[in-house]
Order: structure tokens, then C-alpha cells, then sequence
């Protein structure tokens, strides 16, 4: 085991988030996600948690598409979604 795990090679990088920010619901004043960058190779496995109002949901329905980002950008295999 370890961090990352040992004897399990991952592939290319499927998933690029690059200084990701979400508007807070109803249009709030304020980010519910603020700058975030994340890559994401094949074969790996990624756990998004947090307290409520964190903006994991906002995070993910911009990720498939649902929410709109303020700023920043989302690839997926390559290709901006």
C-alpha cells in the first residue's frame, strides 16, 4: 500500500481540471468552488468528500455538465467538455 499504491502503473491522464471556480447556488456572492485543479490518470480512483455546502455536488454536476463554470477549464480525454 502507500500513497500512491505500489506495483499498479496508471495510464495517461483521462480527467485535467485546470483552476476550476463554480458559482454558489442561486447565485450567490460567493465561489462553492474556488481555483481547483485536479488531474486524474486511467486506473485510478479519486474520493471527493467533504462537509455539506463544500461544493463536492457543485464540483461533480460541473464536471457532467449540469452546472456552468465561472472560470477555468475541464478536459476529458483530452478534449474540452
Amino acid at each position: 500500500l502507500g500513497s500512491p499504491p505500489q506495483g499498479h502503473p496508471f495510464g495517461d491522464v483521462s480527467l485535467s481540471i485546470d483552476n476550476l471556480s463554480v458559482p454558489g447556488p442561486s447565485g450567490a456572492a460567493y465561489n462553492a468552488v474556488d481555483r481547483l485543479s485536479l488531474k486524474v490518470c486511467a486506473g485510478e480512483i479519486v474520493c471527493i468528500y467533504g462537509l455539506m455546502g463544500a461544493g463536492r455536488t457543485e464540483l461533480l454536476e460541473c464536471i457532467a455538465g449540469r452546472l456552468r463554470a465561472s472560470g477555468g477549464q475541464v478536459l476529458l480525454e483530452g478534449q474540452d467538455v
